[in-house]
């Protein structure tokens, strides 16, 4: 993809500036083939079987979110980690025929995954007054020792079985089934995963959702063996450390 010059608000910090092209999820991640960008308006009018028609772009999807300096810290702190899950999740699938119903073990520096997740959403949500309206996450991003996330933030994963790709910033969701009021949330997903951001919402949105806001429980330089449970929602953690 052509890097032109794009000048904005970093998404994280919030300084003005010269942005860079940010990767979303991290390029190497799978994040490096063409795509099309379909607005959101247009995707839900297309048929079921038709096809995307738009210019193509190459070299991975994402969007001009953030300064150099915040770019490139939190993919020196926290991509490598992400990739490394990334590719494990990948390899499961493969195995399980798209149909991971059993234990599956995971390496992985669960706070350093969760921290590259924030900072994800951070960046697809820097064009609206998000960082500015969650400070919290933008310490919790910036500082790689802080292990505080409030409760009122939800931040569950999903298994991608269909490769689909999409952004959905910050948007209210009305009439959720098993939910009184409106749900505050985003969404990124791409294979292997897709997660979703939820803010003040008690029930998940869906029985298939891990939640996995405990990552930000561990220190920064701590590994663990985790297994992951495709059934009822179930997360089990082995304190393995390497």
């Amino acid at each position: 993809m052509a890097q032109n010059k794009v000048e904005g608000i970093c998404g994280i910090c919030g300084q003005f500036g010269q942005l860079t092209f940010e990767h979303v999820p991290p390029k190497a991640a799978f994040n490096k083939g063409k795509f099309v960008i379909i607005p959101s308006e247009k995707s839900i009018q297309l048929g079921l079987n038709e096809e995307f028609k738009g210019p193509v772009f190459q070299g991975g999807i994402g969007l001009h979110s953030l300064c150099a300096k915040c770019n490139n810290a939190t993919g020196r702190w926290y991509g490598n980690d992400y990739v490394r899950f990334a590719y494990q999740a990948a390899l499961i699938l493969q195995r399980s025929k798209f149909k991971p119903t059993l234990f599956y073990p995971f390496h992985l520096s669960p706070i350093k995954v969760l921290k590259q997740v924030v900072s994800m959403f951070l960046s697809i949500n820097h064009d609206v007054p998000f960082r500015e309206d969650h400070p919290e996450l933008v310490k919790f991003v910036l500082d790689r020792n802080d292990k505080y996330l409030n409760p009122k933030y939800r931040i569950c994963m999903y298994y991608n079985y269909e490769g689909i790709n999409r952004y959905l910033p910050f948007t209210v969701v009305m009439n959720v089934e098993g939910i009184s009021k409106p749900v505050q949330m985003c969404e990124i997903s791409y294979p292997p995963f897709g997660f979703v951001f939820t803010f003040d919402s008690s029930p998940l949105l869906d029985e298939k959702l891990f939640d996995i806001s405990f990552f930000s429980r561990y220190d920064f330089n701590y590994s663990t063996r985790c297994f992951l449970l495709n059934i009822d929602n179930e997360i089990v953690v082995f304190e393995s450390t390497e």
